[in-house]
């Protein structure tokens, strides 16, 4: 349902990234994904989002091979510029 809605893409549109767009691995759309998915899961508070990162159905869920590289980890998925969903 959130991806047909593209809410991520949606609510990263209203966020200024004052990343340098050279050094960005994971994007806000990305990031916001991901928080969504892991507060749908269970997961409201963050803690869990380093052991998450490389878990294979939350790397599918965001359309990453299970072997691809890890999702955002703790400190960028509650980073400052990123809204507490």
């Amino acid at each position: 349902m959130g991806k047909r809605l593209r809410v991520a893409e949606r609510l990263a549109r209203c966020i200024d990234d004052p990343r340098c767009p050279d050094q960005i691995v994971h994007g806000l759309t990305d990031m916001i994904g991901f928080r969504m998915q892991m507060i749908a899961a269970g997961y409201e508070d963050g803690n869990d989002a380093n052991r998450l990162r490389s878990d294979p159905i939350f790397k599918m869920a965001q359309d990453t091979l299970p072997s691809g590289r890890d999702l955002a980890s703790q400190s960028m998925t509650c980073s400052p510029f990123c809204p507490r969903l």
